[in-house]
């Protein structure tokens, strides 16, 4: 066991924390402080001879799945910049994780804590949470950032799905749409939030969103070619639809110009965030969409991260919720 791993246990604190302590760093509470020197005593250690066998790596590892677009995906994208451009401004640098492939989130998680990042900061797509009850256990500070995890309770800084979702499908009503329809999957806690928002919308106009209505992909086992044939086929199609992943735009927009009709004269697109990848240069900036603060999401979860390096012990976890803000755009018109 390494020295360092002898005074974390012996004082209860992180890896990191002791760190911290020994290379006299301004973030450490004075409680974690005074524990870590009373455990150094205790095993007649002193900083100078911590500092020669561990240097603190003043580093902290984010986690998030990447694609081949993320360059493009403004979403993921700020959310790595505002981590980065926090971190930077306390002297740490990121570590970067690729969590996208099965199970890779649970390795990837395991490396940054081998390597000793000082806390790590995750966009998890996994619903086993086994490797976050060992991150918990570790000591090391983590952040949750937009998905909830089901049955750990974590820091967490997320938008507002829901009242992001109401009020884009209140927009559609102003514009005197009532046929709407929504296509989103639900594996994640994003899209569960975005289906309540949805349905509480049409609910206060004493609509119900019936199957005809709301296509959830995940529990109806079917494509997003399928599901928008599935609305376009209806006797009485939907003037507008909800797409709740900006990632099957595409797919709607190529599936609407087979049927010949046009956005937003025929059929008006909603949709969260912006994926300018790989869609046609025509519809860059074309969407009307609830545009979520990703990059005040990454830089509010690095201060969160460093607020449990503070109170190591004792902290509740918070979850910090930022509202999206309306972007209106070229796709949604009134009903002629």
């Amino acid at each position: 066991m390494s020295k360092l791993q002898e005074v974390a246990d012996l004082a209860r604190v992180s890896k990191a924390t002791v760190s911290r302590v020994i290379n006299n760093h301004e973030n450490v509470s004075a409680a974690a402080r005074q524990s870590v020197w009373e455990a150094m005593r205790k095993l007649n250690l002193n900083a100078n001879e911590m500092k020669r066998s561990h240097e603190g790596t003043m580093m902290i590892g984010l986690v998030l799945p990447l694609t081949s677009s993320i360059a493009a995906n403004s979403f993921g994208m700020d959310i790595l910049l505002g981590v980065e451009e926090k971190a930077f401004e306390k002297d740490y640098m990121v570590l970067v994780g690729n969590s996208s492939g099965p199970n890779k989130e649970k390795a990837v998680v395991s490396q940054m804590m081998a390597r000793d990042v000082e806390g790590i900061i995750l966009l998890s797509k996994n619903e086993s949470s086994d490797h976050l009850l060992q991150l918990k256990q570790s000591g090391i500070p983590c952040v949750l950032v937009d998905q909830r995890v089901e049955g750990e309770h974590l820091h967490l800084v997320r938008g507002d799905n829901l009242s992001g979702a109401m009020n884009l499908t209140n927009y559609l009503f102003s514009l005197g749409h009532s046929n709407i329809a929504m296509v989103t999957p639900s594996r994640f806690s994003t899209y569960k939030d975005r289906i309540r928002g949805f349905q509480i919308a049409l609910l206060e106009r004493g609509i119900e969103a019936g199957p005809e209505r709301l296509i959830d992909l995940d529990r109806d086992g079917i494509s997003m070619e399928q599901a928008m044939r599935k609305l376009l086929d209806q006797e009485h199609r939907p003037t507008a639809v909800f797409i709740a992943q900006a990632a099957d735009l595409l797919t709607a927009v190529q599936v609407i110009a087979e049927y010949r009709l046009q956005i937003p004269e025929d059929i008006n697109l909603v949709t969260f965030d912006d994926v300018y990848s790989p869609l046609p240069a025509e519809y860059v900036d074309y969407f009307t969409s609830i545009i979520q603060p990703a990059k005040i999401m990454g830089g509010m979860a690095v201060e969160l991260l460093f607020q449990q390096v503070k109170e190591p012990a004792g902290m509740q976890a918070q979850e910090i919720v930022l509202p999206g803000t309306l972007n209106i755009r070229k796709s949604t018109c009134p009903l002629a």
